[in-house]
């Protein structure tokens, strides 16, 4: 299943957009959340524009306030409305916008049916719902409601590959050991701190240290990292792992330095310079 997101900068016009499918019989309500129910009477445009509006406070500091996401099951898919419906309801509740007002629209204007939602991404005080890493969070929950409700993996999407096996110096090739590990961890979690990253890392024996990076006196960057293996008679050796920021630091950090990992035999203790 692959998720599309979008952040428009008009809550009318995202909405206009699903309803003109809903008017032109390609697409229909399935599911909605935190809107004022009634009874007996469709959704209109103008209904689930005024409900959501009136949650949103007057003032906010928020460009695109809009939350736009299609999920877009494997065109072998064959789903009922109700499982569409939870589906959504699960993947809002992962991404965080569990008690925002949304919407669930099913599309049915290509071959393959698939669902749009629409929320605000403001909440009623006035706060955005957290966007940090939000691709890579919804690559992680979609592949987790595949696996849940026996989906096939999304056209173009693979299976998630097996973990690595734990760093072993009898396997030889320790770079290349290092290298899988730290790809394999950083492609799904997102950490804050450097003993957070470790302490994922260190399944795979494992870790990271930050360094500084200097050349004829003169400082390159304000920080890289290094893996090192805690197995014995392991050669050090440099892998071609290469980075901006360190993986720890938050979104907007710069950094112009480069980062390498590289496996010890020895304990992990010291820098590793370049």
């Amino acid at each position: 299943m692959i998720a599309n997101i979008t952040s428009p900068s008009s809550l009318a016009r995202a909405l206009g957009y699903n309803f003109r499918k809903v008017a032109q019989r390609q697409a229909d309500v399935i599911a909605v959340s935190g809107l004022y129910v009634r009874p007996g009477m469709d959704y209109t445009l103008d209904g689930v524009l005024g409900d959501m509006r009136r949650t949103l406070p007057a003032r906010h500091r928020t460009r695109n306030a809009v939350f736009h996401c299609s999920l877009n099951p494997h065109p072998d898919e064959r789903l009922s409305g109700e499982t569409l419906a939870a589906i959504a309801r699960e993947y809002m509740e992962g991404m965080g916008y569990g008690g925002q007002p949304y919407i669930v629209f099913r599309h049915r204007d290509i071959a393959r049916e698939h669902i749009h939602i629409v929320a605000p991404r403001v909440d009623r005080h006035g706060r955005k719902i957290n966007d940090s890493f939000e691709r890579r969070r919804s690559q992680r929950l979609t592949e987790a409601l595949e696996r849940q409700h026996g989906l096939r993996p999304g056209a173009g999407q693979r299976a998630s590959p097996p973990p690595p096996l734990p760093v072993d110096a009898a396997r030889g090739d320790i770079a290349a050991q290092v290298g899988a590990a730290v790809r394999h961890v950083l492609r799904r979690y997102a950490f804050q701190s450097l003993g957070e990253m470790n302490a994922v890392l260190n399944r795979y024996n494992v870790q990271a240290e930050e360094v500084r990076w200097e050349y004829a006196g003169r400082r390159l960057g304000p920080a890289s990292w290094c893996g090192r293996t805690s197995t014995r008679s392991a050669p050090p050796s440099r892998g071609p792992w290469r980075g901006g920021p360190p993986p720890w630091r938050r979104c907007g950090a710069r950094s112009r330095g480069r980062a390498s990992t590289c496996a010890s035999g020895r304990p992990a203790t010291g820098g590793c310079t370049g």
